[in-house]
């Protein structure tokens, strides 16, 4: 069984056609979106950019989005490593490493092709939910915003008919929590991992909060973009362009002995470097020099 999937595989690599999997960065809008993939019109023309499960449920994405995207293209379909909203967020998708057949043939992890977004809809709709929008992949099991009787809340849809109910816990619920707790939030919240990140201030001081669905609230120093140079620079690199924020941290192009690197700046305090980065390079080549 697994040589026949192999051999599946290796035939769609082929019909996808002839040409290699070439590194791109474009910019344009969302004009569709379906599940955990969406349509982006760039100057140079449309792409089906593929996110995975773990990329669309890190950011909310909406049609009519400014947004950046690298990742490998091959003709017109983009598997997208990085989302860049307008406000300067960037986030990991999750899918840096998988590979082209994995891609084409699907997750084994997914929730199999007899269970679809649909069918996860209709079990919803059918128990008197109210979905927001389409429910997305998650392993074994459809996730969903939906209401009910007045009330919002986070589903788990599973195969057998089972949902999991919760109470939703999104951008309002997160600024609710941190105001009842005394903070001014100044910032717009953004979704990390299960939790919500956003800037506030409490008894004359800033934070960066960490507020959770159980009500925890972790407060933070800030730590911008300002912080993250200064970090760079104690350990020797020049600077060259703006930190760009990578959801826990920040990444800057940097030059040492004449060459140049991409680094990494931790809340922390650490820095690391990343790859040498070459005239050429995709993402950087506007502002190496």
């Amino acid at each position: 069984m697994r040589q026949t999937h192999i051999a599946l595989a290796m035939g769609l690599t082929l019909l996808a056609g002839s040409a290699a999997a070439e590194p791109v960065n474009v910019t344009g809008n969302v004009t569709d979106i379906f599940r955990t993939r969406f349509v982006l019109e760039s100057p140079g023309g449309k792409y089906l950019v593929h996110m995975g499960p773990k990329g669309r449920q890190k950011f909310n994405l909406k049609v009519g989005d400014k947004i950046g995207v690298e990742g490998n293209a091959i003709d017109r379909e983009l598997r997208a490593r990085r989302v860049t909203l307008a406000d300067g967020h960037a986030y990991e998708t999750g899918r840096r490493k998988g590979a082209w057949t994995t891609w084409l043939m699907g997750s084994p992890k997914s929730p199999g092709p007899d269970f679809t977004a649909q069918t996860a809809t209709k079990i919803a709709t059918d128990k008197g939910y109210t979905l927001s929008a389409e429910p997305t992949s998650d392993r074994r099991h459809y996730k969903a915003i939906a209401t009910k009787a007045g009330n919002k809340f986070d589903l788990d849809i599973h195969r057998d008919g089972r949902i999991v109910e919760r109470p939703a816990f999104g951008v309002d619920e997160a600024a609710k929590q941190a105001t009842a707790q005394g903070y001014a939030v100044t910032g717009n919240a953004r979704p990390v991992g299960k939790h919500f990140r956003t800037a506030a201030t409490k008894d004359g001081k800033a934070y960066d909060l960490d507020i959770h669905r159980d009500g925890k609230i972790v407060a933070m120093p800030p730590f911008g973009a300002a912080d993250a140079k200064k970090l760079v620079s104690a350990k020797g690199y020049e600077l060259i362009g703006e930190p760009l924020p990578v959801d826990e941290h920040f990444e800057l192009l940097s030059k040492k002995d004449a060459k140049f690197f991409e680094v990494q700046a931790h809340r922390n305090g650490r820095v690391s470097a990343g790859r040498q980065v070459e005239a050429n390079d995709v993402k950087w080549k506007s502002v190496v020099r």
